[in-house]
């Protein structure tokens, strides 16, 4: 995502694939199967809710999955995590949420995990963790 359209031609398309099969059967499948098939149902979901989706690198380079814009603003940034148990991988997470928050102006910071559900309150910033069937079937 960016504001300029310059900018949005130039850089490099993330591909979904929305058949899981069809993904590893041809390649596609990139790390392990659990965080690749989590991602990948995150964005089957999103556009089946037929939300305009981006992803998002800051300045520091810190990537967010999705950006979910409305009338070409950013309302949302989620990021797709099957874990963040790991130290690591939760900063990471939440640093990237937290620059969109900061770069961007969006409010709604959201990880999706397979089964976290939790709250973080980072510099004024409300990081929701919710687990992904209770987001998917609108249980959250």
């Amino acid at each position: 995502f960016s504001s300029s359209l310059r900018k949005q031609t130039r850089s490099q398309p993330k591909f979904y694939c929305i058949d899981h099969a069809l993904a590893r059967s041809n390649g596609f499948w990139q790390g392990d199967g659990l965080t690749t098939s989590h991602e990948l149902m995150i964005c089957a979901e999103l556009r089946r809710r037929g939300k305009e989706l981006f992803y998002w690198r800051s300045e520091k380079d810190f990537e967010v999955d999705f950006i979910v814009t409305k009338a070409g603003k950013p309302v949302q940034a989620i990021q797709a995590s099957y874990s963040i148990e790991d130290p690591q991988t939760r900063e990471r997470e939440l640093r990237a949420l937290i620059a969109a928050n900061t770069e961007l102006g969006v409010k709604e910071l959201t990880i999706i995990t397979h089964y976290e559900h939790s709250e973080v309150k980072i510099d004024g910033a409300v990081v929701r963790i919710v687990p992904f069937l209770f987001w998917a079937t609108g249980l959250i």
